[in-house]
């Protein structure tokens, strides 16, 4: 059966959703497969899942980057993009920034989103058109939802929340960790597979 433009470009989006989700079964084994290896630490700062979530928001910073090297027009929405994975970065490094900088830490990550909005508004000219279209993508979508899912983490995973569940339990910051850490890594992993989606994405931006 002959397929237009139209319906190729479909059957390719979805083929590659079922790769991402492939991809997402993959992880959430690994995790199982590491767990008996490290334990409780298996979600502590500086381990293997913290260091696949900064992997992971690199590489999708780098993707983007890329993007918006490719398309000119869209460049502004592709950095800012940029800018938040950097942020993220930041944020899960906080350990490591605290010894670097002290006073500041993470928080100097905000420093590439402000910048990204700074470059922004000097090539505000068509930038809502270009941001109209970005949100018409799969992209926005996946994005949108990696926000859910990191939201829900850190709700989820909130401290005070868990303790007013478990009330008295020792190892309520090991669960903590558990609910916020895995959750996060999935969300960063989606925040990969939409940087990898607009790589393939013909349209502008």
């Amino acid at each position: 059966m002959m397929m237009d433009a139209n319906a190729k470009s479909g059957l390719y989006t979805a083929l590659r959703q079922v790769c991402y989700l492939g991809g997402a079964l993959v992880l959430m084994f690994l995790q199982w497969w590491i767990a008996p290896v490290f334990h409780n630490e298996t979600f502590e700062e500086s381990n293997i899942v913290e260091n696949l979530q900064v992997a992971f928001l690199g590489t999708a910073l780098l993707f983007f980057l890329v993007r918006a090297y490719l398309h000119k027009s869209g460049r502004s929405i592709c950095l800012l993009c940029a800018s938040l994975c950097a942020l993220a970065s930041c944020r899960e490094l906080d350990e490591t920034l605290d010894e670097l900088l002290p006073i500041v830490s993470w928080r100097v990550g905000f420093l590439f989103p402000v910048l990204a909005i700074c470059y922004a508004f000097l090539h505000r000219n068509g930038f809502c058109k270009t941001l109209i279209l970005f949100c018409r993508m799969p992209c926005f979508t996946m994005l949108f939802q990696a926000v859910l899912i990191i939201l829900m983490a850190q709700m989820i995973g909130h401290n005070a929340f868990i303790k007013t569940i478990l009330m008295e339990s020792e190892h309520i910051h090991s669960i903590k960790e558990l609910f916020e850490e895995a959750a996060e890594l999935m969300g960063y992993y989606v925040i990969l597979c939409a940087s990898i989606d607009l790589l393939f994405e013909p349209k502008q931006p």
